[in-house]
């Protein structure tokens, strides 16, 4: 997370992280936080934090594109990241289900119609671990299976604290 957003500072996103009951790492990302303040953060539970320096990771998901896709509705906006943060568990123990089974048709379903749910939010890195997983299921081919739900897990995680700022930055 960003340290100083508009509404709202990259400790606010820890503690809400630890309020909602989630162990999700959180590196903070900042163009300039002092020793101090680094320090302070590290202690609260922050995995890290990094300068930025023009070479940052993409974000969780595109703003702009899915301002638009609501035209500009915020509350809309608001109310879809509640809907898909519920329905995250639910999906990603379907998806783990099938995997324990080997339910390559039932993993191809759940990673695709999750793919299109990320997609939404125009969140690249969800999208792409979800499709790999959609791929795995309709190939029928588990090999490095838990690794790539790994990867889902971590991005949907990434994805779902970024879909937080969205009810803290909306009216």
């Amino acid at each position: 997370a960003d340290y100083r957003l508009p509404d709202w500072t990259g400790m606010e996103a820890l503690r809400e992280l630890r309020h909602l009951g989630r162990d999700i790492p959180l590196i903070l990302i900042t163009g300039e936080l002092g020793d101090e303040r680094a320090v302070e953060c590290v202690k609260a539970g922050a995995v890290d934090y990094l300068l930025k320096t023009g070479n940052l990771p993409e974000p969780a998901f595109d703003m702009a594109s899915v301002l638009a896709r609501v035209e500009g509705d915020k509350s809309l906006l608001k109310e879809l990241a509640q809907i898909f943060r519920t329905e995250v568990p639910g999906v990603l123990a379907e998806i783990r289900r099938c995997v324990a089974t080997s339910n390559s048709a039932g993993l191809e379903r759940a990673a695709h119609g999750f793919r299109g749910a990320c997609g939404n939010f125009g969140a690249g890195a969800a999208v792409r671990a979800a499709h790999a997983l959609e791929l795995m299921g309709r190939r029928a081919s588990f090999e490095d299976v838990e690794a790539r739900v790994a990867d889902l897990v971590r991005e949907t995680d990434i994805l779902e604290l970024a879909l937080v700022s969205i009810g803290k930055n909306t009216s």
